[in-house]
């Protein structure tokens, strides 16, 4: 049985952390009939316009696994949080600019909740919030959503 790995990666080279997680190959890529989005699927239920999910395919972890031992390189646990906000209960919109102003805004909201809520964790230094667009940038589930990664570093290139 092949290792699980997540854990944080020093790059020499880079002069940055870089995160490696196994745990992301094994996340749906684009379902066809089901989609975990929608409304009325276990994790999304109904009744909601937009929400905040625990992303089940993480980079980083509030419990990461211990990382390898590697002589060429540095490792760290990969401690931090993942989550997935589903910007609305429609799968075809093609994005999140298609919808009201006040839906927007309530997204916004809900990702300012995020922000509120991790910056308590004093670990964790840098928050971002991203949105992929494209199966070529690796989008693996098609319903309108963007993430939340919740670093214990701050990215050289930021």
């Amino acid at each position: 049985m092949e290792r699980r790995i997540q854990e944080l990666r020093w790059d020499p080279v880079l002069g940055e952390w870089v995160m490696v997680s196994s745990i992301r190959e094994a996340r749906p890529w684009q379902p066809e009939g089901f989609c975990p989005f929608c409304p009325g699927a276990p994790e999304t239920g109904y009744g909601w316009d937009a929400l905040v999910l625990r992303n089940r395919y993480p980079m980083l972890s509030d419990t990461p696994l211990e990382p390898g031992k590697h002589g060429f390189y540095r490792t760290a646990p990969s401690y931090g949080r993942c989550w997935v906000v589903v910007e609305t209960p429609l799968h075809d919109l093609d994005d999140i600019s298609d919808l009201p102003v006040e839906h927007i805004a309530k997204v916004l909201n809900l990702v300012i909740d995020k922000y509120r809520e991790e910056k308590q964790d004093k670990r964790l230094v840098y928050f971002l919030f991203f949105r992929n667009k494209g199966r070529e940038i690796g989008v693996s589930l098609t319903h309108p959503h963007s993430q939340i990664y919740v670093l214990p570093f701050v990215p050289v290139r930021v």
